[in-house]
C-alpha cells in the first residue's frame, strides 16, 4: 500500500453520461485482492453541490471549494495511511471520493478535526465492507472503461 501512495499515479477519464458530463479520476495501478489486506472497508464521501437529475458540473467557485476540501481530506486521512483514496467521481451535481480503510472510527475522528471552511462541509459518508474492492472494480472502473475511454 505504501508503494501505491508513493507512486501516486492517476488516470483521468471523461465523457458523456446519461445526464451529461462525467469525470472520473482513479489511482493506478489498481491493486489485486492479495495486495489490499488491511483496507477492507469502503468509505464513500459525497458532496452534493447541485440538485440531482440535472447533470450539472461544478462551476469555478464550487470547484475551488471541492479542491480545497480534497486537499484537507487527504492530508487528514491519507498522510498516516489511515485510508487510501482510490477514485474521485464528478457527475450529476455531486463529487464522490472513494477511500478504502479498516480504521473507520479513526477516519471519522480525523475528518471531524479537519480545518473547515466558513460553513461545515456539506458531505455525507457511507461505509461498507468491501474486502475485494468490488465497488471500485465493478461500479467505478468497469463503467469508466466501458463508457469513458481515457
Amino acid at each position: 500500500m505504501a508503494e501505491l501512495l508513493e507512486v501516486d499515479r492517476w488516470t483521468l477519464a471523461s465523457g458523456e453520461a446519461p445526464l451529461g458530463v462525467c469525470v472520473v479520476r482513479f489511482r493506478e495501478p489498481v491493486l489485486s485482492a492479495r495486495e489490499i489486506v488491511g483496507f477492507a472497508r469502503c468509505l464513500r464521501i459525497v458532496w452534493e453541490y447541485a440538485p440531482e437529475g440535472l447533470g450539472e458540473m461544478p462551476n469555478d467557485e464550487t470547484s475551488e471549494r471541492l479542491e480545497a476540501f480534497e486537499i484537507h481530506l487527504c492530508a487528514a486521512i491519507e498522510s498516516d495511511r489511515t485510508a487510501i483514496l482510490t477514485a474521485v467521481l464528478t457527475f450529476d451535481g455531486a463529487r464522490q471520493w472513494v477511500f478504502y480503510t479498516d480504521r473507520v472510527d479513526h477516519c471519522g475522528l480525523k475528518i471531524n478535526s479537519m480545518p473547515q471552511a466558513d460553513e461545515r462541509y456539506p458531505i455525507e459518508l457511507e461505509v461498507f465492507d468491501d474486502p475485494e474492492w468490488s465497488y471500485l472494480r465493478e461500479q467505478v472502473l468497469k463503467r469508466v472503461r466501458r463508457e469513458l475511454p481515457a
